[in-house]
């Protein structure tokens, strides 16, 4: 069997990893996006126990999600990702907790919900779009409204 030079087998290695991150980007925008249209579809319905049934069945979809998160918190730590680290760990253990205690089928996780996923629909473009700069605009202005929110009701 032929076998790659030093050089060639790094940069196949570093593609797949690219590739790698670029499917879980694109799982998670898509992801917190079904999240963002659960919360509004639950939010203009009459029908109480639908946004009940709802919520019930995107907790193992947050759960994975922020298991995305938490791989990217990780990349964070080992210097492989530019971000703040203690920021990300804080924020992420928060919602682990939120997601155990908090959220439920009242109005305050229904801010919860739209303030996580707003924020997270905002910041996934940034990771699968990096030379754009409206995409990286979008992702440090909609947190200045998300945060606050996300953090009163949590």
């Amino acid at each position: 069997p032929a076998r790659c030079e030093r050089e060639d087998c790094e940069q196949g290695a570093t593609i797949m990893s690219s590739l790698s991150f670029t499917l879980l980007n694109a799982f998670a925008f898509l992801g917190w996006s079904a999240v963002l249209l659960i919360t509004l579809a639950g939010s203009f319905n009459s029908e109480h126990w639908l946004y009940v049934e709802a919520v019930s069945h995107i907790r193992p979809l947050l759960l994975g999600l922020e298991a995305v998160c938490l791989v990217e918190v990780t990349r964070i730590a080992l210097g492989m990702l530019r971000g703040n680290l203690v920021l990300g760990a804080v924020l992420h253990a928060i919602r682990l907790s939120c997601l155990s205690y908090v959220i439920g089928d009242d109005a305050t996780s229904v801010a919860v919900l739209y303030s996580w996923s707003l924020t997270e629909v905002a910041r996934y473009p940034m990771y699968l779009l990096p030379k754009s700069e409206a995409a990286r605009r979008i992702r440090l202005v909609v947190p200045l409204a998300t945060f606050p929110v996300g953090g009163a009701a949590e």
